[in-house]
């Protein structure tokens, strides 16, 4: 049995579409510099987060903690060098959030794949 590409591309164009959306949005996110051309990070922080509800200082690092106390909105932690550059962005999932990027969504996208090969065409060839 010969896999003909242009065929199974053309049959399933919505498949094809997302498959070339997730591409190309995990590549532009892939290691960029979003703090490069600012000099000032805590103001680039600030001005998009707010006033941090936590301020830690040791040594050589400053820890701005933004806690929400909120079931449905994400926490973040934001560490500083010396220079006022950023070492450290993270953010800490909500529960809600969490299920979703963890959970449902791989759930989702491999039930769409199995249907798809099921349904005789547009999955994953699996040899």
């Amino acid at each position: 049995m010969v896999f003909n590409s242009k065929k199974a591309i053309m049959s399933k164009p919505l498949a094809f579409f997302l498959s070339i959306l997730v591409l190309l949005t995990s590549c532009g996110t892939v290691n960029q510099p979003k703090f490069k051309n600012n000099n000032n990070h805590k103001d680039l922080i600030f001005s998009k987060y707010g006033e941090s509800t936590i301020i830690k200082n040791d040594d050589n690092y400053e820890t701005w903690i933004y806690d929400y106390g909120s079931f449905l909105k994400s926490n973040r932690e934001v560490i500083f060098n010396k220079e006022n550059r950023i070492v450290s962005n993270k953010k800490i999932l909500s529960p809600p959030a969490y299920l979703f990027r963890n959970i449902l969504a791989p759930v989702v996208i491999l039930a769409l794949i199995i249907g798809g090969a099921a349904s005789g065409g547009g999955g994953i060839p699996i040899m």
